[in-house]
């Protein structure tokens, strides 16, 4: 695992990067296509910020797929 712990720590983009981008751009949600933009423009300049960043990302797709599924949730952020 060290070459690729190594690379990541080095702040060059993931391989995956390109695919999940990809992926979000078919999902078609705004919110979601925002809070992965901000994340990876962080990844080496603030990655604390992109970590917080992901974690909207993740909260943003469960929102959506929940607004998809027509189920009500509560926006309290527990």
């Amino acid at each position: 695992f060290r070459p690729l712990l190594d690379y990541v720590e080095k702040g060059g983009s993931s391989p995956a990067d390109h695919v999940v981008t990809g992926a979000i751009e078919r999902f078609d949600s705004e919110h979601v296509r925002v809070a992965w933009t901000k994340s990876l423009e962080r990844c080496t300049t603030d990655p604390e910020g992109a970590i917080t960043m992901a974690r909207a990302l993740l909260e943003s797709v469960c929102k959506h797929i929940l607004e998809e599924a027509g189920t009500e949730y509560d926006e309290t952020p527990d």
